[in-house]
């Protein structure tokens, strides 16, 4: 998928930019530039702070040509100022989100708690299409083995992964002004996005130019989709059909409880996650990746069965005891094919 990144202000290089969905995470306050810039041994940020001027400008420039939601990442104290914005602007606002990324913040100097959230703000436009989008997560947060983004600020590969899916359908259009390390760029890319943003500094444009020509995985889920979108028509329903049961051309899982409105972007990311860090090859027992994934033991057996199904890849899954005369299971994830049966 196209990701498009321009050197410059928004305001020169983006001009004439219409979105479905603005995803950014511009600068904070004066406070935490100020709190940053205070400390030894870091240098000074390159960027004016975020302040309510700026915060309208982006508004009455952005609101407008966004079709769909708004989902802005912010410090605590800038809150109200954009949810003051967003609501001015005829958006419906939500209540803010955590954003987490355990020991990203570490305070080294003085007392006091340190700072592992930022705050996301989301609105939509007040339309009965966007009313019907769906329930979605109220948290996102850093998982072990994600990729942090390079550049000091930047929000982790697969947190973005997880918010650019959840707030933009498959071929849509992503904007991001800011782009910083180009990470909403690259998870948009990854999860079937059309992307575009923009970047003040040459040396962080440099290093996410950098990234966006590296070598990423497009999601094997949401590119088989896109596929399936764009080589033929959705199938007509048919309802003497299995209800729950997926009818579409793009891998899906299936069940006589599964409603596809539901559980196809929960089951989804419990695979990815399993996957990702299965693909290592090393064996874990179910609590070990319990751990890491936080998901439960008997979802993560469900989704090492799906991954050796034709459909999610027909991924090899070992299974042995560990130790002897051990009643306790190990697993290792394989490429190959396992030749199972979809």
């Amino acid at each position: 998928m196209i990701a498009d990144l321009r050197l410059g202000r928004w305001q020169d290089v983006l001009a004439d930019v219409e979105c479905d969905a603005f995803i950014s995470d511009p600068q904070y306050s004066d406070r935490v530039h100020d709190g940053h810039n205070a400390l030894e041994n870091r240098e000074s940020l390159p960027y004016e702070p975020m302040d309510k001027a700026k915060i309208v400008e982006v508004m009455e420039h952005w609101s407008p040509r966004t079709r769909g939601w708004m989902v802005i990442m912010t410090s605590h104290d800038l809150i109200p100022a954009w949810e003051d914005s967003l609501r001015s602007a005829g958006r419906y606002v939500f209540a803010p989100l955590p954003v987490i990324d355990r020991g990203s913040r570490v305070r080294m100097q003085g007392d006091g708690p340190s700072s592992w959230t930022v705050w996301m703000i989301v609105a939509r436009p007040k339309t009965k299409a966007m009313s019907r989008w769906g329930t979605l997560p109220g948290v996102y947060e850093r998982y072990s083995g994600d990729e942090r983004s390079p550049r000091r600020g930047g929000k982790p590969l697969g947190v973005m992964c997880d918010i650019v899916g959840d707030y933009s359908r498959l071929g849509d259009l992503i904007c991001d002004p800011y782009a910083g390390a180009a990470t909403t760029l690259l998870a948009a890319r990854m999860k079937g996005r059309i992307s575009v943003g923009s970047e003040v500094d040459p040396e962080a444009y440099a290093e996410a130019m950098a990234r966006l020509n590296g070598s990423y995985m497009v999601d094997m889920f949401d590119q088989l989709e896109l596929q399936g979108r764009i080589a033929k028509p959705a199938p007509k329903k048919d309802p003497g059909k299995e209800k729950g049961r997926h009818q579409g051309p793009f891998p899906h899982f299936n069940g006589p409880v599964y409603e596809p409105p539901i559980d196809h972007g929960r089951l989804t990311k419990q695979l990815d996650r399993v996957r990702e860090m299965m693909r290592d090859g090393q064996w874990r027992t179910l609590s070990e990746i319990e751990k890491i994934t936080r998901d439960p033991p008997a979802s993560i057996s469900a989704q090492l069965r799906h991954l050796r199904k034709k459909r999610f890849g027909s991924w090899i899954v070992d299974k042995q005891r560990r130790g002897a005369n051990s009643g306790l299971w190990e697993y290792r994830l394989r490429e190959g094919n396992c030749h199972e049966r979809p």
